[in-house]
């Protein structure tokens, strides 16, 4: 929400918007074992008080209004930001190699532009 740009201010939506979901990228994966301990299946997680989703709603009403107007789309897209998606990264105790953390960043961040691009129009 501040910051220089891309991630803060001064950047057109779009591009926040794909800063956004590297920045958030990186820090899932390199807090990984933090983030994993924090999830709890049996609990259902808080969406309504995440932060992710009211800067992902900003941005979207500001890049995409008609497709951002029923909070929908940001709900699915803060969905591939948040915890749960190291779910499905391998962990270095897990049967086979697990990929390095730089290439597990790149790869998600680049699918996550790739995503807000098609989402924003670029």
């Amino acid at each position: 929400m501040s910051g220089p740009p891309p991630l803060g201010p001064g950047a057109p939506a779009a591009e926040r918007l794909a800063a956004f979901g590297r920045a958030r990228l990186e820090f899932l994966v390199e807090h990984a074992a933090l983030a994993r301990a924090t999830l709890d299946p049996g609990r259902p997680a808080p969406i309504e008080d995440s932060p992710s989703l009211f800067h992902v709603r900003m941005l979207l009403n500001e890049a995409v209004p008609e497709a951002a107007r029923s909070g929908a789309l940001a709900l699915q897209l803060v969905a591939a930001l948040e915890g749960p998606v190291l779910l499905y990264l391998r962990a270095p105790g897990d049967s086979g190699t697990a990929p390095h953390p730089g290439t597990v960043v790149d790869d998600l961040a680049t699918s996550w532009e790739d995503l807000i691009g098609r989402v924003c129009g670029r």
